[in-house]
């Protein structure tokens, strides 16, 4: 089994598309690929020794086609559950004589496919032979004794691998499909399914189930817009802080004029808008998790920008680095070390690196109450860190800001629109939060309010 990235830019939504038999990566060549999702395609069922990666999205929605439904099924507990999930030509009974495709022709298919039969079953998939010469470049070009290993692989593990029905929000049958006859996919998907004019191989149903998911990207970006101006509403302190760093990073560059600036963990902004006005660049690279965060960050700059979006430690700009900077996001980063190493690989000699994040007394109140964060260092640690990678440091400082709000409710509120402590981030039932809420006010009740600790470090270095 492999998987095929024809999209893969750190987008809200993915979508994940499950081939039929006799796939590769073709498939979807002239598919209409939405501009607001993430594509994955899965393929080559000659085994499933495979590792289901880690989806990082919003949303995931999946497509599946002709014998990729039950595949997707197989492997739907690997698949984020608030996923919708959408059928076309295939059903969750694939051999079967009256909910898929009969069992003789299965088997009569497995018994003689050479090279012959499999120009012939590729006629039966498009639907005839002037479709073949139309489509044929989207089907595989593996040999044919590679695609019978894929069916009797496929066929043994139709009948050992018991899958339960899960639910599809769409099932698509096409009228002239000569693979799942028509009659047999009613029968499988009862009055869930819609008929489309079409072949087996149907271009249209793949056109309107991206586009489908594309619509609902597009309700997820809405959300995200709304969630990000909620963010910086919220996000007092992250906004001071990177307004301190800005006017720390102008007094310690050479001059205005910056050749080459990584922005690490940009958000929705904040340094990006407050440094703007203090540089003057060649070029700028913003990275986030997400491509549309970086998009967003970027709506005030100028052309003069690329998007690196993903994770910092799996990709550098492809070009050496006058001034890397980054304001409350280093304390997500795992190995600080590590990460600080690659930025000086790719950074020019008196390269510039400015960051904050923020120190051991950070939320003291939540891990007092037992909750566990982020690690924090100790401005020596993060002094030293920096030295044993080559770098002078010129400025480190701490602060502290104790934020007050009315009620620990108001506290829960601020830590799940800003975000900002990892392992907090968790469904809270109303028992829960009326334990933390008593909890918060017994410790750390200050008359009529409660307070919630930031520890905010600001760090200026020099590569030697």
């Amino acid at each position: 089994m492999k998987i095929h990235w024809l999209k893969r830019k750190g987008g809200l939504q993915l979508v994940l598309f499950f081939g039929g038999f006799a796939c590769d990566e073709n498939l979807l060549a002239r598919v209409n690929i939405p501009s607001g999702c993430d594509v994955a395609m899965l393929y080559d069922y000659r085994d499933f020794d495979f590792e289901m990666p880690q989806f990082n999205y919003e949303h995931v929605s999946v497509i599946a086609w002709s014998f990729g439904v039950w595949v997707a099924e197989y492997w739907r507990d690997m698949i984020p559950e608030n996923s919708d999930w959408t059928a076309i030509n295939g059903s969750l009974y694939p051999v079967d004589d009256v909910r898929g495709i009969p069992q003789l022709v299965f088997e009569k298919t497995v018994e003689n496919f050479d090279e012959a039969a499999k120009e012939k079953f590729f006629r039966r998939v498009c639907g005839g032979a002037r479709q073949y010469e139309e489509n044929r470049s989207l089907l595989s070009n593996r040999s044919a004794a590679a695609l019978k290993a894929e069916l009797e692989f496929l066929g043994k593990a139709f009948k050992s691998e018991h899958i339960n029905d899960g639910r599809w929000e769409t099932a698509v049958a096409s009228s002239s499909d000569k693979i799942f006859p028509l009659e047999n996919m009613k029968n499988a998907w009862g009055a869930a399914v819609s008929v489309a004019d079409g072949e087996h191989l149907n271009l249209k149903a793949f056109d309107a189930a991206f586009a489908a998911a594309d619509r609902r990207a597009g309700k997820i970006r809405a959300a995200f817009e709304k969630h990000m101006r909620d963010y910086e509403e919220n996000a007092v302190v992250q906004r001071e802080i990177s307004d301190q760093l800005s006017e720390l990073i102008e007094e310690h560059i050479p001059s205005k004029n910056v050749g080459n600036v990584l922005e690490i963990g940009c958000g929705t902004g904040f340094l990006t808008r407050a440094l703007l006005p203090k540089i003057e660049y060649s070029h700028w690279w913003l990275n986030d998790l997400s491509e549309d965060m970086c998009r967003y960050a970027a709506r005030h700059l100028h052309d003069n920008f690329d998007i690196l979006a993903g994770d910092i430690l799996s990709s550098m700009p492809d070009a050496k680095l006058d001034l890397i900077v980054s304001a409350s996001c280093f304390q997500w980063i795992e190995d600080l070390e590590k990460l600080i190493g690659r930025i000086r690989d790719w950074s020019n000699p008196d390269s510039i690196l400015a960051f904050s994040t923020f120190g051991e007394s950070n939320f003291f109140q939540l891990r007092q109450l037992g909750i566990e964060g982020l690690k924090y260092y100790s401005l020596e640690e993060t002094s030293e860190i920096l030295k044993r990678a080559g770098y002078e440091v010129l400025h480190i400082s701490e602060d502290r800001v104790d934020m007050v709000f009315d009620s620990p409710l108001d506290v829960l509120r601020h830590i799940k629109i800003t975000g900002v402590n990892g392992g907090f981030a968790e469904f809270w039932t109303p028992a829960m939060a009326k334990q933390f809420s008593a909890q918060y006010e017994k410790h750390f009740n200050d008359g009529d309010s409660v307070t919630l600790t930031y520890h905010p470090v600001l760090v200026v270095a020099k590569k030697i």
